[in-house]
């Protein structure tokens, strides 16, 4: 599994999603008239194709905060006790 950095930290896809992954690739789940689902994959999301219209899964991530990240927000959020 990869993982995604941004500003905040690592961004890290979770799988609890393969279920509902399994279940938007199969045709049978847009009715009887679509005969196939073709998937594109973006960084952030999933996309299904049936027939003549689009589905869109955003992915499920987990944000992992990198500590420097902390240490500069827990020193914004004190307040100095002389004022």
């Amino acid at each position: 599994m990869r993982s995604f950095a941004t500003r905040a930290g690592l961004v890290q896809p979770v799988d609890d999603q393969q279920a509902v992954i399994d279940f938007l690739s199969e045709p049978s789940a847009y009715g009887p008239a679509t005969e196939r689902v073709d998937i594109i994959e973006t960084h952030v999301s999933l996309v299904f194709l049936a027939g003549d219209r689009a589905y869109k899964l955003k992915r499920a991530v987990k944000y992992l905060i990198s500590t420097s990240l902390l240490r500069s927000t827990a020193g914004a959020l004190v307040k100095p006790s002389s004022l």
